[in-house]
């Protein structure tokens, strides 16, 4: 399934915590570490085990009053796929940026939509601290930033020193203020921006270490070509339909359902903290498994680094290894949760059988919980993108 930051969320899981960054008219403290030292404790208290997949990247981002979100496909810092809610798709890549409308012919993009593509590729370069993490060496410019250098440009970071919060980054001309940040306890993920020259936007993660398809950053070759999948990490970023996958390689953490979604959170919480301290990333969306009937609160992950620590499960706790299985999906539309997980699992059968599939082995439902809150807010699963999937085994 598409990797996603409301899973791991970061290394982990989602966090009901969204924090709100300090304007900058606050005193910045004085950071007695040096400049190195301080930078790499930046890194690995906002991005930790996500530090890698942060350059290649899926995020929806709006604007004040948008009510339908962009989706922007990047891998920084030379490629970006943009894709808006009227159909307009626009590439920018070292060769060049090109926009089409769906079914249409690749032109040359104008001055304006490239200029934007260009201002997007800095943002999200700049939001994962990607020249930050590619910097050799750094020095101090003031008492809460560091600078480096990457290719012969300088960028800044502005931080508060006392808890490693990143408060603005600068850089190609951008400048950028951390409003509100999603804390999963092992990292912190922008949610809000404003600067120049995008002005304020809202950012919600789809995917970090996305596997993209080769044709992403591509144009089509022929008009009316139908969309080909954007994001290959067991399914196409615009799914219609039953389709049937494979799961990617991913581990299960387990845990037995506790019924409510404050247990749940505090689950996913504690299945962050200590897969994220063992050097384990994002796997996909949470989710709630029937099997073999009981009933499992599930957090995918994989491994962050080369050589993770072994996890050892606790009591009422299982770890189950899900790669290669068999499984099919549907993407049900917005509505009443109850009811959109039941239509699409009559989907799902009818189709099994339609296709003679075997009798499914469980059945997950998932969601992306980035910046919702069900504890406080019910109503928001209706809203969150859901998935309902029939795991046929290997």
């Amino acid at each position: 399934m598409a990797s996603s930051l409301g899973g791991c969320g970061e290394a982990g899981g989602p966090d009901s915590r969204s924090e709100t960054a300090p304007r900058s008219s606050d005193t910045p403290g004085d950071d007695p570490r040096p400049a190195p030292a301080a930078l790499r404790a930046l890194l690995a208290r906002n991005l930790g085990p996500l530090a890698d997949a942060m350059a290649q990247v899926a995020v929806e981002v709006r604007a004040p009053g948008d009510e339908a979100p962009t989706t922007l496909l990047a891998a920084v810092p030379e490629r970006i796929r943009r894709m808006t809610p009227d159909g307009r798709t626009a590439i920018r890549t070292p060769d060049g940026a090109l926009v089409w409308q769906t079914g249409g012919a690749a032109r040359p993009a104008d001055d304006v939509t490239t200029a934007e593509l260009d201002a997007w590729l800095t943002a999200l370069d700049l939001v994962t601290l990607g020249p930050f993490r590619r910097a050799v060496s750094v020095r101090r410019s003031a008492p809460d930033t560091l600078e480096v250098e990457v290719d012969g440009e300088p960028h800044a970071i502005r931080y508060r020193a006392d808890d490693d919060t990143i408060l603005e980054v600068r850089g190609r001309g951008s400048r950028i203020q951390i409003l509100e940040r999603h804390d999963s306890g092992a990292a912190r993920i922008p949610t809000r921006i404003a600067g120049t020259p995008l002005g304020e936007r809202t950012l919600r993660f789809l995917g970090t270490g996305v596997g993209f398809d080769p044709g992403a950053f591509e144009a089509p070759t022929r008009t009316g070509e139908p969309a080909r999948a954007e994001i290959v990490l067991g399914g196409t970023s615009s799914p219609h339909g039953p389709r049937a996958e494979s799961m990617a390689a991913v581990s299960w953490w387990m845990v037995e359902d506790p019924g409510s979604w404050d247990a749940r959170l505090e689950c996913i919480r504690s299945a962050g903290r200590r897969l994220g301290a063992a050097g384990y990333g994002n796997g996909g969306d949470p989710m709630l498994v029937d099997e073999d009937g009981a009933q499992w609160l599930v957090v995918p992950f994989r491994p962050a680094r080369s050589d993770p620590d072994p996890v050892v499960p606790e009591a009422g706790e299982k770890i189950l290894e899900r790669a290669a299985e068999a499984v099919l999906v549907v993407d049900p539309p917005p509505g009443p949760t109850a009811t959109r997980v039941a239509n699409a699992r009559r989907e799902l059968l009818a189709h099994a059988q339609d296709s003679g599939i075997a009798e499914p082995r469980w059945t997950a439902v998932s969601w992306n919980l980035i910046g919702r809150d069900p504890a406080n807010d019910p109503g928001c699963l209706d809203r969150a993108p859901l998935r309902v999937m029939l795991g046929l085994g290997r």
